[in-house]
């Protein structure tokens, strides 16, 4: 176990829930995908996965053709990620964070991270990056970004936030759009460390409908929803189950899949 909540590290703290992680976590479109292997030139690439959680998207881009090295630190997380990539020839999981890893020079025709490179220690990801990718390779980094829509749904949750959970209430699943931040982020790294062209940015919109089970269970694998008291996460989550029931036991969220890619020059 990770001790205390003093102790545990928010980065890290999808392992508790790695199951639960893997099941209730999004896919991405498949014209992203398509567009991810673009990125590494073509099935038959190299790629490095940064942050590779459960294989959300380790497995569909080796499915495309991809050869895939997925770094992900957190035990519990590689140990689902190796059971969903068994069958995958060209996936090797190593049980690492980017940080700390070494990547040979030139060494892959893609750096990719999917809902990750916000983890990552800022400067020293597109160092690294930079040097993992050859000459005319890619960088591609992605996230889907869910919002509730205006809906009479959306405010009898805020008003369970409000009582139950107020240092999360402004940051309800769909208030905060944190897109701006971590891909402005992103971009200008990116832009300042050198080596890479232009930064292009993707969005790709969809939407899902899930059951009260299933949003309760995602909202369980948010890190910000994690680090709540077990308790207090516990009353939180039955209200909102309340709430989703009242509404017909279902919850539909518009999403929006954005992606950064950059050339190595």
């Amino acid at each position: 176990m990770m001790g205390s909540m003093a102790e545990r590290e928010r980065r890290l703290v999808f392992g508790e829930v790695a199951e639960a992680y893997h099941r209730a976590r999004p896919e991405y479109p498949a014209e992203l995908i398509a567009d991810v292997v673009a990125c590494a030139g073509g099935p038959g690439g190299a790629a490095l996965e940064v942050g590779a959680g459960t294989g959300k998207a380790t497995v569909p881009l080796a499915r495309s053709g991809l050869s895939v090295t997925a770094l992900e630190p957190n035990p519990d997380m590689a140990r689902v990620l190796r059971r969903e990539t068994a069958d995958l020839a060209g996936v090797s999981v190593v049980a690492a964070g980017f940080e700390g890893w070494e990547p040979a020079a030139a060494a892959f025709d893609l750096v990719y991270s999917a809902q990750a490179w916000h983890w990552v220690a800022p400067g020293v990801r597109s160092r690294q990056a930079r040097t993992a990718v050859r000459p005319g390779g890619g960088v591609a980094l992605f996230w889907n970004f869910a919002a509730l829509g205006d809906t009479p749904v959306r405010g009898a949750l805020a008003a369970v936030y409000a009582a139950q959970a107020p240092d999360l209430g402004i940051k309800m699943p769909g208030t905060v759009d944190m897109a701006p931040e971590w891909l402005g982020d992103a971009t200008r790294e990116l832009e300042a460390v050198g080596g890479f062209g232009p930064v292009e940015a993707r969005s790709y919109a969809w939407e899902a409908t899930i059951t009260t089970a299933g949003y309760v269970a995602l909202l369980g694998t948010y890190s910000d929803h994690r680090m709540l008291p077990p308790d207090a996460r516990a009353r939180l989550f039955a209200e909102i189950a309340d709430v989703v029931d009242a509404a017909g036991g279902t919850v539909t969220m518009p999403t929006t899949s954005r992606l950064l890619a950059a050339r190595r020059v």
